[in-house]
């Protein structure tokens, strides 16, 4: 930060540069050595084959698997297939590696792609036959290479490894008392160059390597928390060799790092830069070598041209931190006339100081591209020189800096300086008036679970089924009666301590048929005198009929109504609106009872035999000609040899009972207990249970060892109902308390009466959502800020949809929040993005992206949620009700808070409430509307409503002023002069503001447009508007089609970068674009001689009709 270059040439690096030419392994080996070309050229067959096919049908999707993989070459390649397209770009990765490392890394490829092609992971669901044949053509080629031209790979190293790999051996061992950093292209290279020189050094040299944070290769997955463990191993010098794609080229400093070696050549001069500065070390001169294996001499002369200019780029910009020496004649002290720029803390920035900073800030505004500042002289008639300082359009200081010396230099210094103060005043420069990069890390996706806060990964909530009235700890003598009607059953019914809000119908599914709930208030009951009634009721229905739910005096749930949770008594009721004591009490008197003699049984009853320790239910079958006698032969196996017919078996059985030989056995069959859980329609088993082959058995049994069921059959049927209802009572208490609370803090509807409410039906709302289409869901209207708050209407989520917002896929329901969370993410994101564009129109698109990536994150979505006290309503766990693995808690009883977690607390990582209130978002945009669902972003906390909004921000530069007749005209004619109605007429749309038109096409190196702003911020709002409106055309004409992951997969290839391009330069846009930058001419250049993408003889309508086929993995090319 001083006014001297001391700092610099202190902690400079002194890199020197080696080209390393090697042998082309395609040219020097494929093509001569028989065997080896037989071997890809098998692989090229395959290729032909898919080519073939892909150019006469439509892929197919083949792969069944919903697990999502970004598609985003070669920053995360994943050998996950899931269209014959796809695999087709893996294959030729595969040749591509090949050629890249050797024989070896080829049969690396080929053994990792069959293995993944051949696991659970890869369901073939191909609909087409010849696509199917296909397909398995290709396993089975790949697998006759592997055990028969790859059974014994040769020893000649020359032909196992390329030249590059050999070379690349050579280096690593002459440098053993050093660290090395690889730069490689794909991810394929990275992960298979680690598997040969693992196989090369063994573990004579540590090796590690990484990749972008979403790549799986062979098992390793490449997280954000892998990243940062191998980077820390790099750092403590546990590592030798790092092989590492683009991802740590920027952002790295490895103090000990004296080599880095590209293995392929870079992309741009950014990368290559980039890939040079990480080589750190200053012991002695470091090394940055580049591998030049050119096969041609045309593309050899072509890379060294491009070298050469890198390096005279490189030039140049070590010039501009020099003192900047001018032809006119001045002395070298002349620059002390020129007052520095100082700032609070004590900083000093002098003229030559200023240029440099000037010139790293327009590095750091350029990102990856070459940005610099525009200086124009002119002498005026005093002989004085005149400087005008221009910056990057893209910079939030827009007017130009005018300043007058008799001195070139000094003039072009004082211009600097006065940039320099008024960037630091804006925020754009740090305490010591360094530019201000954007945040770097290894890699930015907020929805790796490793950025999460590691210390509390996790936050525990309650579990709403697990708390009812629970607050309520002294136990009043006035309870309130309900009755649930189930269908065309009323005998259920429930207290409670206090009355409950008003809840909806809703439905239980059971085998074969789907069950309606009604919810009736009935009156306030005095509790006192039958509390000891209810309470042994309640506990004879837990512990009796449902006799696996860990309650009773031994088991971890014991019964006590007035420190329960979840405080409600089950009762029966009569048709007078009475609670059936009578009939409750001679159903608790059915405990242990004995059957006194044959005219008891009835098959309506249930029946089980008194000695086995767990109870098997019976129901009695009244077919006399089934009947035996007690004095019949024993048919099976006897305990003893005394034992000769039934009495005798029975009475060494049971002690102490006595068998009277004259009568008939009860002919008896088991009994299936009815369905425990009636949430959730299960077709998949109801159909097997359809489909499966019953084979009735009989069983015998004196009356004498026979106990009456706890319940009878159809009381069995009813009561079984009881805890899924009880579960659906307690959810629809919380989500009503949720409806009520929205309604009242948004105040934008009033609240529908549960009586004119659908029925909640607890299954994916949007699948009739959107069969209809409705024509206010999700309309395409004319939007602007200038709306009344206090607007009111009809429109409201509904129990259904609060009901999918909140349930995670792990409860195992019939729906889930994951459609309206992505429907929820892509509307916060155009939200925020709008918002931000109003409220900081001079805020470049690199600060708008780190405001909006800040209120998007799941941290803030997540303290938002905590903030209003949402997190609570999240419903995360499956619902168990028997056995070792029971979470739920009956009415009435407690556990011990030592062990108590399962039953009343569930766990849940923060991401998960980040989802919640993406899905609540979700929820209201396609039950209301636009307003409504921005008021409840408002309140949550969202910066989605600016203020004073009342028109968009003007795109003219800053000292400009769009109500200007001259700027009116100036603007008019910049339209006429660069023919910009050919856009209007080619997009059939005419703009009502041309300098929307023509900010779109200006690049932030275009100086000569002195009258809008660049694209950036147009681009950053454009994003966000056709990320939402790609996955609106998704669910709105496409849903019932579509699955979570395969939403993400179209809005992926729908929105990339490749596709955007291809179609700009379909449409001749391209030629639009105005710039003044070398690096975009050099991109936009080599992007139009792919052949493959635009051959001379089609028109711009067959160029069109191609889009569809346009691989997703074509280069990225970000300006356009």
């Amino acid at each position: 930060t001083g006014s001297n270059r001391m700092e610099i040439t202190e902690n400079s690096t002194s890199v020197d540069v080696e080209h390393k030419m090697c042998a082309n392994y395609e040219k020097n080996i494929c093509r001569k050595k028989e065997t080896i070309r037989k071997i890809f050229q098998k692989i090229k067959l395959l290729l032909d084959e898919l080519n073939k096919y892909l150019n006469t049908k439509k892929s197919q999707v083949i792969f069944q698997n919903d697990l999502l993989q970004e598609n985003n070459q070669p920053n995360f390649i994943q050998l996950q297939c899931r269209t014959l397209d796809q695999l087709k770009c893996h294959l030729d990765n595969i040749i591509h590696i090949g050629y890249d490392l050797g024989l070896y890394g080829l049969f690396l490829g080929i053994i990792s792609l069959k293995n993944y092609l051949e696991s659970k992971n890869a369901l073939i669901n191909i609909t087409d036959k010849e696509a199917k044949d296909l397909y398995e053509k290709i396993i089975k080629s790949l697998d006759s290479l592997i055990n028969n031209e790859f059974k014994n790979l040769p020893e000649n190293r020359q032909i196992l490894y390329s030249d590059k790999v050999i070379r690349l051996e050579e280096i690593i061992k002459k440098n053993s008392l050093g660290q090395c950093i690889v730069f490689v292209e794909r991810v394929y290279a990275a992960a298979f160059l680690y598997q040969v020189l693992g196989k090369i050094f063994g573990d004579s040299i540590k090796i590690k390597y990484l990749a972008g944070s979403k790549a799986y290769i062979d098992g390793i997955s490449v997280s954000n928390k892998y990243q940062r463990e191998v980077v820390e191993e790099f750092r403590q010098k546990h590592i030798n060799v790092l092989i590492s794609t683009a991802i740590i080229e920027e952002g790295l400093d490895i103090p000990g790092c004296n080599l880095i070696i590209r293995f392929n050549k870079p992309n741009n001069f950014s990368s290559y830069m980039q890939s040079k500065g990480r080589a750190r070390s200053r012991k002695g001169n470091a090394l940055f070598v580049l591998f030049r294996d050119e096969s041609e001499y045309e593309e050899y002369e072509s890379n060294k041209e491009e070298y050469r200019n890198y390096e005279f780029m490189e030039k140049l910009l070590k010039q501009n931190f020099k003192v900047d020496y001018d032809s006119d004649s001045s002395s070298n002290d002349d620059h002390n006339t020129l007052r520095p720029y100082r700032t609070e803390n004590g900083v000093k920035i002098d003229g030559i100081r200023s240029i440099q900073i000037i010139n790293q800030y327009c590095a750091v505004l350029g990102n990856s591209e070459i940005l610099s500042p525009r200086f124009c002289f002119y002498t005026n008639e005093n002989n004085r020189f005149k400087c005008i300082l221009s910056m990057p359009t893209n910079c939030p200081i827009r007017e130009d800096i005018i300043c007058e010396n008799s001195n070139k230099r000094l003039a072009k210094q004082e211009c600097c300086l006065k940039m320099v103060e008024m960037l630091h005043k804006k925020g754009e420069l740090d305490q010591r008036c360094l530019p201000i990069r954007p945040a770097q890390c290894l890699t930015t996706d907020d929805d790796d679970d490793d950025e999460e806060t590691e210390k509390i990964s996790f936050e525990i909530i309650e579990k709403q089924s697990s708390y009812f009235f629970h607050d309520y700890n002294s136990l009043s003598t006035c309870w309130h009666l309900y009755r649930i009607n189930i269908s065309n059953n009323n005998d259920l019914g429930f207290i409670v301590p206090n009355e409950l809000i008003k809840l909806p119908k809703f439905n239980l599914y059971g085998r074969n048929d789907v069950l309606t709930v009604k919810i009736t208030y009935l009156k306030p009951i005095d509790l006192k005198p039958y509390k000891n009634q209810l309470e042994f009721f309640c506990r004879y229905i837990f512990e009796e009929v449902f006799d696996d739910m860990n309650t009773g005096l031994e088991s971890i749930l014991k019964f006590d109504i007035e420190h329960s949770t979840f405080k409600l008594f089950p009762c029966l009721l009569n048709k007078s609106d009475d609670i059936d004591y009578q009939r409750m009490m001679t159903i608790c008197d059915r405990k242990n009872k004995f059957i006194q003699n044959l005219s008891e049984l009835n098959d309506n009853e249930l029946y089980y035999p008194s000695y086995p320790s767990k109870k098997q239910l019976y129901t009695n079958i009244s077919d006399v000609s089934l009947l035996k006698r007690v004095t019949d032969k024993w048919e099976y196996k006897k305990p003893l040899e005394t034992i000769e017919n039934y009495a005798d078996y029975y009475e060494h059985k049971v002690p102490n009972i006595h068998i009277q030989r004259d009568l008939s056995m009860a002919t008896m069959k088991g009994f299936r207990k009815p369905r425990i859980n009636y949430l959730k329609d299960s077709p998949l088993k109801k159909e097997k249970e359809t489909n499966s082959l019953i084979i009735t058995q009989y069983s015998y049994y004196p009356i004498e060892v026979l106990h009456y069921g706890p319940l009878n059959q159809t009381d069995f049927e009813l009561f079984f109902k009881l805890p899924s209802i009880l579960v659906r009572i307690s959810q629809l208490y919380y989500i009503e308390q949720l409806r009520k609370l929205l309604a009242d803090k948004i105040r934008s509807y009033s609240l529908f009466d549960n009586e004119h409410m659908s029925i909640v039906t607890f299954d994916d709302c949007l699948t009739n959502i959107f069969s209809s289409i409705p024509s206010n869901v999700l309309s395409l209207v004319s939007f602007n800020y200038n709306f009344s708050l206090k607007n009111i209407n009809e429109f409201q989520p509904s129990s259904n949809l609060i009901f999918q917002s909140i349930t995670r896929r792990s409860a195992n329901e019939n729906t889930d929040m994951e459609n309206l969370e992505i429907l929820g993410d892509c509307f916060l994101k155009l939200a925020i993005s709008m918002s931000f564009y109003h409220q900081y129109p001079f805020d470049n698109a690199g600060k708008l992206t780190l405001k909006k990536d800040k209120q998007v994150s799941n941290e803030n979505l997540y303290q938002l949620a905590k903030k209003q006290e949402l997190i609570n309503y999240l419903y995360v766990d499956k619902l168990i009700y028997e056995g070792k693995e029971a979470n739920w808690i009956p009415p009435g009883y407690k556990i011990d808070e030592e062990i108590s977690q399962k039953y009343t607390k569930q766990k849940a990582k923060r991401k998960a409430f980040a989802d919640m209130i993406e899905a609540l978002i979700g929820a209201f945009l396609i039950s209301t509307n636009y307003i409504t669902t921005m008021k409840f972003m408002k309140w949550l906390g969202l910066d989605v409503i600016p203020i004073n909004s009342e028109k968009p921000p003007s795109i003219l530069r800053a000292d400009l002023s769009d109500t200007i007749d001259n700027v009116n005209s100036k603007i008019q004619e910049f339209f006429s002069n660069f023919a910009f109605d050919d856009i209007e007429k080619k997009i059939n749309y005419v703009f009502k503001n041309k300098a929307y038109l023509i900010a779109a096409f200006t690049h932030p190196s275009y100086y000569n447009n002195r009258l809008t702003q660049c694209y950036e911020r147009l681009e950053y709002l454009g994003d966000a508007i056709l990320d939402f409106l790609v996955i609106r055309c998704i669910f709105v004409e496409y849903y019932k089609q579509v699955t979570p992951s395969r939403v993400t997969d179209i809005r992926q290839d729908l929105s990339n970068n490749g596709r955007l391009a291809y179609i700009l330069v379909s449409c001749d846009l391209h030629k639009k674009i105005l710039h003044q930058s070398p690096y975009l001419f050099t991109r936009i250049t080599s992007y139009l001689e792919n052949q493959t993408l635009f051959s001379q003889e089609q028109s711009m309508k067959d160029k069109l009709n191609k889009v569809t086929l346009v691989f997703a993995n074509e280069d990225p090319w970000d300006p356009l």
